[in-house]
């Protein structure tokens, strides 16, 4: 008889044990909604996905994986204007540059009436944005393939007097105290010292970069892209075409020696992820919270603050299961990040990484129109169709090795 209730028991235990090991979250059901095809390699699908008693609107942008490594579309981060500090919807970004769909893109912060991205960030081709943070990072290779990556990339700068590296502080950002900031075109004509001292620096006559040097503290690369044309400190300097400007404020002017005029320098990023080097643009957001169709554990990247843990509306960018590049929103129920695992994932999704949710939440597509939040942001993910000239199997904007300006 006991003999009986234990057998009873065991398969009462085992059969607990497949509940628990099969459930997978509380999203458990999804249906579609609407599927459109936008664009002859782009879908928009919208999906209704119940999540904890509640009903979760999906609004996804799927762009086929090949038309990008083809060269026939074209996804990249665009700045809200020509210069650091406008901010533009992603329904104004999208219509500017003739895209199909926008999408709000990373985090961003103001201070000293300007409005900058956080995170590390090449646009174009040149170091656009820096931050001491170690968080993915979002980019194509001259293939054409998504790539994400979690690291704490940095730059510093160098000059023939003195070869040892001098860190950067910032890039387009009010100085920071005792630190080293650079400035270029997209932060304006011109920019003051600031307080410190301003080192302007200007592009190099061809033929006029190669230098033979054979010790340590700098990449292999040997190569100068700038020289120092003047220095001020009480007058604001000119930020010449296609060069740049530094600002040494505090403890670091103990540097401005080593810019001194008609010395060459060259700025250089450190610690990008290997192959990087060849990405034509790299943004940084976070977290990455799903890898392998599975909810991805974050923690290990620089911390986001609490309100990363509270519902929202998510703006997310990543991969489907299908090969597919994807956009996506969600609205109606606010999610956590866990839930909106859960939720993307009962959408096919393979890989996530979180853009600027909430109040920046924001979609917008091509003969749909605006879907979330209509808030201005500094950078939108965009895809538009791309141009002969942009097609070509080199890749687009690629910057060499990892001299960056």
């Amino acid at each position: 008889m006991i003999h009986m209730y234990q057998k009873r028991y065991q398969l009462y235990f085992l059969f607990l044990l497949l509940i628990i090991s099969t459930h997978k979250s509380p999203a458990v059901s999804q249906d579609i909604l609407t599927t459109e095809r936008i664009h002859p390699n782009i879908d928009y699908v919208k999906y209704q996905v119940d999540s904890s008693g509640e009903s979760v609107a999906v609004h996804m942008v799927l762009v086929e994986a090949d038309a990008i490594r083809d060269g026939v579309l074209i996804i990249e981060p665009v700045p809200g204007g020509e210069t650091v500090g406008q901010c533009a919807t992603p329904s104004s970004s999208g219509r500017r540059t003739g895209a199909v769909a926008a999408i709000n893109g990373p985090y961003f912060a103001s201070a000293g009436g300007r409005i900058y991205p956080l995170g590390f960030m090449i646009l174009d081709g040149f170091l656009a944005q820096l931050g001491n943070l170690y968080r993915p990072l979002v980019g194509f290779d001259r293939e054409g393939n998504f790539q994400i990556e979690v690291a704490h990339p940095r730059a510093f700068v160098t000059s023939e007097s003195y070869f040892d590296p001098v860190w950067l502080w910032g890039v387009n950002t009010p100085c920071g105290s005792d630190m080293v900031t650079m400035y270029d075109r997209d932060w304006g004509i011109s920019v003051n010292p600031q307080g410190g001292t301003v080192v302007s620096i200007g592009p190099l006559v061809s033929g006029e970069s190669d230098i033979t040097y054979s010790g340590s503290g700098i990449p292999d690369r040997e190569e100068w892209s700038g020289v120092v044309t003047d220095i001020s400190t009480t007058d604001s300097l000119e930020i010449p075409e296609n060069g740049y400007a530094l600002v040494f404020h505090g403890r670091s002017e103990s540097f401005v020696e080593r810019y001194q005029p008609g010395m060459k320098t060259a700025v250089y990023t450190h610690d990008l992820p290997s192959g990087w080097e060849e990405m034509y643009w790299v943004v940084m957001l976070g977290p990455w919270f799903i890898h392998d169709g599975h909810f991805r554990d974050y923690s290990s990247e620089t911390s986001y603050g609490s309100d990363i843990n509270g519902r929202a509306g998510r703006s997310v960018i990543g991969l489907t299961w299908n090969d597919e590049i994807f956009f996506a929103v969600t609205r109606g129920a606010g999610l956590n990040v866990m839930e909106t695992a859960d939720v993307l994932i009962d959408c096919n999704v393979r890989e996530a990484v979180m853009c600027d949710s909430g109040g920046s939440s924001g979609l917008w597509v091509d003969g749909i129109g605006a879907i979330g939040s209509p808030r201005a942001v500094p950078i939108s993910f965009i895809v538009r169709q791309a141009s002969e000239s942009e097609n070509r199997e080199s890749g687009i904007n690629i910057w060499v090795d990892t001299l960056i300006r």
